[in-house]
């Protein structure tokens, strides 16, 4: 909006932050004046809009339909692509995965602990559990309470290699109270946590990736 006298001085101009050469170049300027205030000292609003001109219309976008392609689980194939379905705020992970496999992080730190479970009741292996905490820190998800959600992401269960759980009351992962009996697992199983963890084992492997 520019505010003038009758004899077209500005006073006042608000531009909106639109250069002259901006304003020729994407759009028309329309003016609608109108004269306010005392016949001896009446000042004229100009009421200013913006319309696209088609001469100069801005760079379309573009759309890529490529897919990405990762490696499969389940003879499944694990693509990325924009065409909706189950979706997930995570599908950066899926290039954690892929470094995952080339240094076997989460193998060799499964391999550090001591799995006393009934092996006909487990629904959730070490190495399930131990990636899942891994990647949810990785993606920021420190809370153990985010994981009651996580374990329903479709993407945790790719990562996982396991798109189905065994069980109808489980999901593919593990929620919170399963993580937590793992993080607070000892050396020496116990009658509630009977998975244990070989510290020794976890300091030399920490040497061996990072030193």
């Amino acid at each position: 909006m520019f505010v003038a006298d009758c004899d077209g001085l500005i006073v006042e101009a608000d531009d909106a932050g639109v250069g002259d050469r901006d304003a020729e170049d994407l759009a028309r300027i329309s003016q609608q004046t109108k004269c306010i205030g005392a016949a001896n000292q009446r000042k004229i609003l100009l009421r200013q809009s913006l319309t696209p001109d088609g001469r100069n219309s801005p760079m379309q976008t573009e759309c890529s339909t490529t897919l990405f392609e990762f490696a499969p689980v389940e003879d499944r194939k694990v693509v990325a692509d924009f065409g909706g379905g189950t979706m997930t705020s995570n599908a950066g992970a899926l290039l954690l995965g892929g470094a995952d496999k080339a240094v076997r992080l989460v193998e060799r730190a499964a391999s550090c602990f001591i799995d006393r479970r009934n092996p006909g009741l487990i629904e959730h292996s070490v190495a399930t559990l131990v990636g899942q905490r891994i990647f949810g820190l990785a993606l920021g998800y420190e809370d153990l309470n985010d994981h009651d959600a996580l374990r329903h992401d479709p993407l945790f269960a790719v990562l996982a290699g396991k798109l189905k759980a065994r069980r109808a009351d489980c999901a593919p992962v593990a929620g919170k109270s399963t993580l937590n009996r793992l993080e607070r697992s000892k050396e020496e199983p116990s009658l509630y946590h009977k998975i244990g963890c070989d510290g020794a084992a976890i300091e030399r492997l920490l040497v061996d990736l990072f030193l």
